[in-house]
């Protein structure tokens, strides 16, 4: 042994692979450390705590949600917090968490049942789930909101919110139609609880216009009317509302906002005068914001 390590090239070989031994050992434990680590942040994916009426909450906007409410009636609205997405989906370890609730009305008060406090969820294989009922008495005064936060301290905190916003009327935007078999025109008549910006409104009658494919005149709109007719330099136009050429119109948007407890009417002429498009009211939801009405 003396005498191969007096050889001085074998002796450069021996370190030399001491030294790759040492920068090899060192990147595999970097990896498996590594490895761990990411193991480590998959079984915090394996946290499903949430709403019911959330669903899954994998994502920031899907943490929290907006209820509007309309009518003045008592209300109760039902929940439940559970832990698990689904029947694949368990957290197997304890939860605690707490839930609270706030109202913008300091005269105003909502009850939850059971009340706010701190609750948890054994550690357990099997979907868990608390049931809650918000009660909203009446006597609320115009978009009050009630807030209900639910957040979760061990094993991880997670916030999540229900919102509710409270209207004193039925319903935001209606419209009904007003006609006679004999009238050259029927009347669309909305009425609205709430603020319409421009171009929020969207009323569309290709249903009743177009037939087998083909635009035809059946129905066609007063193009005179205030809220289909832009001012430019105080001028009246019918820029944004103009049909394609060669063809009738079928659809149009609000160019003036409606303000908030306003009815308006817009006139209809018909190409067959003995028609009635008579319809009682029908209630409209606004969809990302736009309220459509569409006419059949």
């Amino acid at each position: 042994m003396k005498k191969l390590l007096r050889n001085p090239f074998l002796l450069i070989i021996s370190l030399f692979a001491v030294v790759l031994l040492t920068i090899t050992s060192a990147t595999l434990a970097k990896y498996y450390t590594e490895k761990e680590i990411n193991n480590n942040q998959t079984t915090a994916d394996k946290f499903y705590f949430t709403v019911d009426i959330l669903g899954d909450t994998n994502t920031d906007d899907s943490l929290n949600k907006t209820f509007n409410l309309y009518g003045e009636g008592e209300k109760v609205f039902s929940f439940k917090v559970q832990n698990f997405f689904d029947s694949f989906r368990i957290t197997e370890s304890v939860i605690t968490y707490s839930v609270s609730l706030t109202c913008s009305d300091n005269e105003y008060t909502p009850t939850l049942t059971p009340s706010s406090g701190n609750y948890s969820f054994t550690d357990s294989k099997e979907a868990q789930s608390n049931n809650f009922d918000l009660t909203l008495p009446y006597g609320y005064k115009d978009n009050t909101t009630v807030i209900v936060d639910i957040t979760s301290t061990s094993p991880y905190t997670k916030q999540l919110s229900l919102v509710f916003v409270l209207h004193t009327y039925d319903y935001e935007v209606s419209y009904y139609i007003e006609d006679t078999a004999k009238s050259p025109y029927a009347s669309l008549v909305i009425t609205s609880y709430v603020d319409i910006p421009v171009g929020k409104l969207v009323v569309d009658w290709s249903l009743i216009n177009v037939v087998d494919g083909v635009n035809k005149n059946l129905l066609q709109v007063d193009t005179s009317n205030p809220y289909l007719l832009d001012n430019i330099d105080g001028v009246l136009t019918l820029q944004t509302n103009k049909p394609a050429v060669g063809t009738y119109m079928t659809s149009f948007v609000n160019t003036i906002a409606i303000n908030g407890g306003e009815a308006i009417k817009i006139n209809f002429f018909k190409s067959d005068a003995s028609l009635d498009y008579t319809k009682s009211q029908v209630i409209i939801d606004d969809v990302d914001g736009t309220y459509t009405i569409t006419l059949n």
